[in-house]
């Protein structure tokens, strides 16, 4: 695989900083809005992350560490999915990363994910990547939307 072929995605959710935050490292979220996959992490650097969960009928087991964590900021992670059905090596991980742009009541998350096979991986990538990044700003937005009505 080449470093050449980035995955990117962003999006804007109207829900503090902080919220989102919260949002990418809270295991009961996280199975929420992607794909109800179970997700186990310490959130600390170099602190292992797993992923398990059903894929088209299939068990799986996804696997990385975490690479750098900067509240509010960044969380990148490294991942690997024996679903490409590649070796479990080093070069045939992913990283990760999420940027947070603090914007008052709004923030910008912004994605990206390396070392994707080819353009078409990307497409997917990507597209996967839209989704996600959809069902959170769903989920964050309406929970914020109920916060405000209270007020």
């Amino acid at each position: 695989m080449s470093k050449e072929f980035l995955a990117e995605s962003s999006v804007v959710i109207n829900a503090p900083c902080t919220r989102v935050w919260e949002a990418l490292l809270d295991v009961k979220l996280i199975k929420q809005y992607m794909f109800g996959v179970e997700a186990v992490s310490e959130w600390k650097k170099d602190c292992p992350i797993i992923w398990t969960g059903i894929w088209k009928g299939k068990p799986y087991e996804d696997k990385g560490v975490i690479v750098k964590i900067e509240h509010h900021e960044t969380l990148s992670y490294t991942h690997f999915s024996p679903l490409e059905g590649l070796p479990d090596v080093p070069e045939n991980y992913h990283t990760v990363t999420y940027k947070l742009s603090d914007q008052g009541s709004r923030t910008i998350l912004f994605i990206s994910q390396d070392n994707n096979k080819n353009a078409v991986a990307v497409e997917k990538s990507n597209a996967m990547w839209e989704k996600i990044l959809g069902e959170l700003k769903s989920l964050l937005e309406k929970e914020h939307a109920a916060i405000e009505e209270t007020f």
